[in-house]
């Protein structure tokens, strides 16, 4: 018999303490969590002490928050004659797509999707660059593979985007470069979306697929790109996948959102009166949809058969606005790990989705749908166009089905890929959180806590003579020691008009948490657990709740008396 020489990215562990999410009891069980992850305290992958946008404008609550402008560019909605253009390629090309794993995506394009920038200004508040996660008080979650698959239809499967072009297909790149420059003289001396589309519609010139593919990639896939004009760079992926070659869209697409969130942080505190960003904020936007529901339209649209899951949120507006969104960001109920997992009408579960069984995968194997996934489980280096961002699904392990876990750092030396296996847990299954983790996570919330009312005393508080406080004169050591308000702290005059950067600039310089998260001991007390923004005590209340398979999905709602508690709550 021949030997198994694969090794799993999934990690059993029999009677371990577990946190339940049906009722915040610890239970003794089996932890299934993803690699890389460790089992000491001191030895996690913490999160870098630099603090979120949310924990600055938490702080100071009277200064304005984002600058006066803030514009999201690459945000399209299909152009005049594009769902024409689509559906004469389907004729043509439909089988070809569906083989190159781009059949869903390209469909996504002829759908809108209306954007909601308080939606995303109060998402890039919680982001953390260094791992490329939302940080919310209750825990971590980000965009994953899988979302990016579901929600936008990416292949994870296939070459990396940067795979250059061999043999006949270089002629094609140089020919297409030549109709581009030829575009390039006309009267806007630009090669235009629009002009590009008029150009090829009509003439049905030999390269007309790829120029569809040239025009898709640019416009729909990779906004970051000069806008409104057919970028060269995708030129070699558009010709690969005209020549039935799969490219591996996801991760190039996910590194491409993780990068200009990271950016959209930055600018935020460099530029303290106007910003611009670009990116495929939209699917950003259709995560926050799904896995914040009180946030997306009251009733999303009913798909069709056929229909990508995208077309659920076509033309719907979310009537909601920052206060909201960051009342509703900072509630887990309000949160669902695994949206994927309930029945949709028209909508048909991957085939890793199982009710009941559990399956032991290899990711030679021949079900795609189970390869894909494998990938989505695969902590790595995400290859985008003209970036690279590390991938770390360990850190949002319940997001995919799995127990959360101490996560470990990024490996330096990754598994191959051709020698994984894992086992693919089923709808029924819910995760849970390690007793570990739970010590872990809250340690971490409170020494960051402990770290931000610093820097409120040390940066902002400013010490005056005396005070005026309903009629009543008090000195400045009586009102900075009130309990419970932040109306209660006197503030610089000249800091009501100080901007984002130099606040940010001031903080970054004072917010050291001592006591690492990494040095705690992970003692266990045999009682119920909360993790609400690190609070220790007691409590029968678990914030993993929309963890539950089936219809116990907590935050569904989205009526208006949910939002207006989430609001009071919040």
């Amino acid at each position: 018999m021949a030997k198994d020489h694969s090794q799993s990215i999934c990690q059993l562990i029999r009677h371990e303490k577990l946190v339940s999410p049906k009722d915040g009891k610890t239970i003794v069980g089996t932890v299934r969590s993803l690699k890389p992850c460790v089992q000491t305290m001191s030895q996690a992958a913490t999160i870098p002490n630099a603090p979120l946008l949310f924990e600055i404008f938490s702080q100071q609550q009277n200064l304005e928050k984002w600058p006066d402008s803030v514009e999201i560019k690459g945000w399209h909605a299909p152009q005049k004659h594009w769902e024409e253009w689509v559906d004469g390629m389907a004729r043509k090309y439909g089988a070809l797509w569906y083989q190159a794993g781009i059949c869903d995506a390209i469909m996504s394009s002829t759908y809108e999707i209306r954007c909601n920038k308080d939606l995303i200004l109060g998402l890039v508040e919680f982001w953390c660059p260094e791992t490329n996660t939302f940080v919310f008080p209750w825990a971590e979650a980000t965009v994953t593979l899988e979302d990016v698959m579901i929600l936008g239809g990416f292949s994870t499967l296939g070459d990396s985007v940067r795979r250059p072009l061999e043999g006949k297909l270089v002629k094609v790149e140089e020919d297409m470069n030549k109709k581009r420059l030829v575009l390039s003289r006309s009267k806007s001396k630009k090669a235009t979306h629009s002009c590009w589309i008029k150009h090829f519609m009509e003439s049905n010139e030999e390269y007309e697929h790829v120029a569809f593919l040239s025009l898709w990639l640019t416009r729909y896939v990779f906004p970051s790109l000069p806008e409104k004009i057919v970028a060269k760079q995708v030129f070699p992926t558009a010709i690969h996948l005209s020549s039935n070659t799969r490219m591996a869209l996801s991760q190039a697409v996910l590194a491409s959102l993780y990068k200009n969130l990271t950016l959209f942080k930055h600018k935020a505190v460099s530029c303290p009166k106007q910003i611009t960003v670009s990116g495929l904020l939209k699917l950003l936007q259709l995560w926050a949809f799904e896995h914040f529901p009180s946030l997306g339209p009251t009733i999303p649209n009913t798909l069709k058969p056929g229909e990508p899951r995208a077309a659920r949120f076509h033309r719907s507006n979310a009537k909601i606005n920052l206060q909201l969104v960051t009342s509703v960001l900072r509630l887990p109920d309000n949160f669902i790990w695994r949206p994927y997992i309930v029945d949709l009408k028209n909508w048909v579960h991957p085939s890793y989705y199982k009710q009941t069984q559990f399956i032991t995968f290899y990711c030679n194997d021949r079900d795609e749908d189970l390869k894909s996934f494998g990938k989505c489980l695969y902590a790595s280096m995400l290859v985008g166009l003209d970036c690279k961002e590390e991938y770390l699904p360990q850190r949002v392990a319940m997001q995919l089905g799995y127990d959360q876990d101490l996560p470990d750092a990024f490996p330096g030396c990754s598994i191959p890929l051709e020698k994984v296996r894992f086992a693919a847990l089923p709808r029924s299954f819910k995760p849970c959180v390690s007793v570990r983790y739970f010590n872990w996570w809250t340690k971490l919330i409170s020494t960051r806590k402990t770290a931000l009312r610093d820097i409120k005393r040390n940066v902002f508080d400013v010490k005056k003579p005396s005070t005026t406080m309903h009629g009543v004169k008090t000195s400045d050591s009586t009102i900075n020691n009130s309990v419970g308000s932040f109306a209660s702290v006197a503030y610089d005059s000249d800091a009501d008009n100080m901007p984002l950067s130099q606040r940010m600039k001031h903080v970054a310089c004072h917010f050291k948490t001592t006591g690492s998260p990494r040095a705690h001991n992970g003692n266990v007390r045999k009682r119920k657990f909360s993790i609400f923004a690190g609070r220790s005590k007691a409590t029968t209340t678990l914030p993993f709740h929309g963890s539950s398979a089936g219809g116990q999905m907590n935050g569904g709602g989205g009526s208006e008396s949910d939002r207006k508690r989430a609001v009071k709550e919040g």
